[in-house]
Formats: C-alpha cells, sequence, structure tokens
C-alpha cells in the first residue's frame, strides 16, 4: 500500500471515530499580554500532499465503494504529491516562515528551534526536553493533512484545497497549554471540532480531470491554503 492510501484510509478512520475532535483552548487577552518572546518549533513537511475522495460516490455503497474511493484518492493524491514536490511547494517550511512574519508583525520576538516527534502529525506529548531560553512560550504545529479534497457524494462532490493544521501554544515556566486549536481549512466535517476556513470558489474543481489539468493554478491553491491557516493563527495572537 503506498503513502497515498495509507493517509486516505488514516484519514477515514480518524474521521469516523469519535475522538477525531480536538481540545479547544482559546487565549486569554491576560496570557496575551504576558507574552513578549515565543520559540516556534519549525514544522515538519508532510509525508505527502494528499487527493481525499471523500465525495467519492463509492462512499455510499459499503466496503466495496470505500475501496473504489480508497483507489481514487490514490491516484489523485500520487499526481497531486508530485506536482507538489515539482513545484517546490514546502508546506512545513512555509508555515514556518509565515508564521515567523506575522508573529514578529505583532511585535513577539520570534526564536525557531526543532524537536523530534514520534509521529508526524501529532502535537508533542511532552514539552520539558525543550530547551526555551528567556522566551515566554513554546508554539507547536503539526500538519495533519494537505493537499486537496472532496467533501460529499451528493452536495459537495468538486475538489477544493483542504489542509489540517494543529496548533498548540505552552507557557514556558507552566508547562500548561494556554491557546490550542484545529483548523479545518477547505474541507468541512460537522462531526469534527475544528474552527473551518472556506477555501475560495476560484480554486474549486468540478473533477478530477479539471483539477490536474491547472498544475499552476493547483499550486497557487495549497500555497493559499498555508497563508490562510498562518493569517488565522496569527490573529488569535494580536496583543490586546
Amino acid at each position: 500500500m503506498d503513502i497515498i492510501n495509507k493517509i486516505f484510509l488514516t484519514t477515514l478512520i480518524t474521521c469516523l471515530l469519535a475522538a477525531c475532535g480536538s481540545t479547544q483552548v482559546m487565549l486569554s487577552p491576560e496570557s496575551t499580554a504576558n507574552l513578549q518572546h515565543i520559540t516556534l518549533i519549525r514544522v515538519e513537511e508532510p509525508a505527502a500532499y494528499s487527493g481525499l475522495d471523500f465525495g467519492n460516490i463509492g462512499m455510499a455503497f459499503g466496503a466495496i465503494g470505500g475501496a473504489m474511493a480508497g483507489t481514487s484518492s490514490a491516484k489523485t493524491g500520487n499526481n497531486i504529491n508530485q506536482i507538489a514536490i515539482e513545484k517546490s511547494i514546502k508546506a512545513g517550511e512555509r508555515l514556518t516562515q509565515l508564521l515567523t512574519d506575522r508573529l514578529s508583525t505583532n511585535g513577539y520576538k520570534v526564536t525557531l528551534t526543532s524537536a523530534a516527534r514520534d509521529k508526524k502529525t501529532e502535537l508533542l506529548d511532552n514539552y520539558s526536553d525543550i530547551d526555551l531560553g528567556e522566551s515566554d512560550a513554546l508554539m507547536d504545529i503539526v500538519i495533519e493533512s494537505i493537499g486537496y479534497a472532496t467533501e460529499n457524494p451528493i452536495t459537495s462532490r468538486f475538489w477544493r484545497p483542504s489542509s489540517t493544521i494543529k496548533v498548540a501554544l505552552i507557557d514556558s515556566v507552566t508547562k500548561q497549554v494556554i491557546y490550542s486549536e484545529k483548523y479545518m481549512y477547505g474541507y468541512h466535517n460537522p462531526y469534527i471540532s475544528a474552527t473551518d476556513i472556506d477555501s475560495p470558489k476560484a480554486y474549486h474543481f468540478r473533477n478530477k480531470e479539471a483539477l490536474l489539468s491547472d498544475s499552476d493554478k493547483l499550486a497557487q491553491g495549497i500555497v493559499g491554503s498555508i497563508e490562510e491557516v498562518a493569517a488565522e493563527i496569527a490573529s488569535r495572537l494580536k496583543r490586546p
């Protein structure tokens, strides 16, 4: 089983579980007022850019239909991944730079660090081994999935840029999470607790043939998803 098919199956199973939502912790004005210096963990690159065909009509027809959707996702995802590599999207590097720039614009001093994690798509469980220096908080961000997705086999079968990104801000003294949020850009699921961001209609494609026929526009849609999520995260951390 190739990496794209694994990503589709993992994401599908996750979305079917009740625990697929994440705990949201909103940052209080008091916490923001005391923040001056943030250490940002460099965002890791995704294992692959995906094409998640949740809107495939096969999703309505049990295991065999699900297998059809998985095959569609694998084939489309392989093509999207190749285009993303050729266009040098580098989502992790791009998100790291965007957040550094936007947080700096908000008035924070930003220091970059790196951290090893067992699962590329999961926030760290323990931050005690990370040297925070004189920073007030640590920001941890992971890309759970990124690429394109369809949403519903009846009402929303078009392909749109899709990314799921999780972020947490940890107080450097107490090691407590003072801000936590999951962002779902483009693809939405009412059973998942997340902050939804709609993708522009300019980057909606009626089918996968239209999607894959315009590699420049496809890449621009993915880059746009990264930019929008970075902007939303930075907006949460605006000073009072």
